[in-house]
This record gives C-alpha cells, sequence and structure tokens, in this order.
C-alpha cells in the first residue's frame, strides 16, 4: 500500500516548525506537528510501513507496534478528509 498527497488540491508548507495545509476544493485548513507533521511530509508514494520505520527511527523502536497503530489511524483520517490518496494495488 502506497500513500501519496492529494496533489494539486493540497497546498501546504512548513513555516516555524508548523506544518499547514489548505484543501483547496473544501477551503479547509489543517495544522500538523509533531508526529502528524513527520507523517505528511512521508507521504509522497511510500509505503505505510516506510513511514512507521521513519517514526520509529524517531521516537524509539520499543514504541514500533503503538506508532504503525497510530500511523495507520492518522492515515485513515487524512484519507477520509481528502488529504492523501491510497493506492492499495501494489
Amino acid at each position: 500500500m502506497r500513500i501519496t498527497r492529494h496533489s494539486p488540491l493540497i497546498i501546504w508548507d512548513v513555516v516555524d516548525g508548523q506544518t499547514t495545509l489548505c484543501h483547496t476544493r473544501t477551503g479547509r485548513f489543517f495544522e500538523l506537528s509533531g508526529a502528524g507533521a513527520l507523517i505528511w511530509t512521508a507521504c509522497d508514494g511510500n509505503s505505510v510501513e516506510f513511514i512507521v520505520e521513519r517514526l520509529a527511527d524517531t521516537y524509539g523502536r520499543e514504541h514500533r507496534d503503538q506508532l504503525a497503530a497510530d500511523v495507520n489511524t492518522f492515515l485513515s483520517a487524512l484519507e477520509k478528509t481528502g488529504l492523501v490518496e491510497v493506492d492499495d494495488s501494489l
């Protein structure tokens, strides 16, 4: 499964460590920081496993199972709001 940002519908930038997203079709704004921002930046065609490993490198391998659950929950929320697309064909 590969995750990609829903371009060109999403405009985003990082300012002062805060990641701000705008969904141009809905006009909704989102602000991400910490793990959410790391997950967002990894959503450029990477697998969920890659994203989990990236967070485990940052937050510690002892939390990997919880990170995996949290990443899946967060990605599901991003998909429901139209911010990312999930490609299940791989």
